[in-house]
């Protein structure tokens, strides 16, 4: 007399497995917030974000204007000479005497700094040169912030 005991208990598979459903929550967003604020305070509230976005932007760019002109006077003490002839030369010689120029003036540099690569000077160093030929029209040709907020808006302005 044999007497059989499973030790584990046999399992059964489904044949058709149970699908889960995720519990249905019916969430209501209101439009409307809590505080009810007038449409004069949402647009005092935008108008102080663009204005600090504005004020990020410009500090931005200053920055890099201050550094492009740090950069190039730099420049001038490695060529020995001042803006206007550092400008000249740079103007008549080709494109690999520039970067020669500069891949030289990158690695005097590093002894003293952590320098960016010498295509990187280059190309500040250019766009210095370019923003100081064409500085009388500078402030025409800035860049306007948000021009698809203020189509949203409905603000249109004129380009000058």
């Amino acid at each position: 007399m044999a007497l059989r005991v499973h030790l584990l208990t046999p399992v059964h598979f489904r044949r058709h497995p149970m699908v889960s459903r995720p519990a249905a929550s019916h969430r209501r967003v209101s439009c409307a917030s809590a505080d009810r604020r007038s449409d004069s305070e949402l647009a005092l509230d935008l108008a102080a974000e663009v204005g600090r976005v504005k004020a990020r932007a410009f500090r931005k760019q200053e920055a890099l204007r201050k550094s492009k002109e740090m950069l190039f006077m730099e420049l001038c003490g490695y060529m020995g000479c001042n803006s206007e002839e550092a400008k000249k030369r740079l103007g008549r010689t080709g494109e690999e005497e520039r970067f020669v120029l500069i891949k030289g003036f990158v690695e005097d540099w590093a002894l003293r700094f952590h320098p960016l690569s010498a295509r990187s000077v280059m190309q500040l160093v250019d766009e210095y040169l370019a923003e100081n030929s064409s500085s009388s029209s500078s402030s025409l040709s800035s860049p306007r912030l948000f021009p698809i907020l203020r189509k949203l808006l409905g603000v249109f302005q004129q380009q000058i």
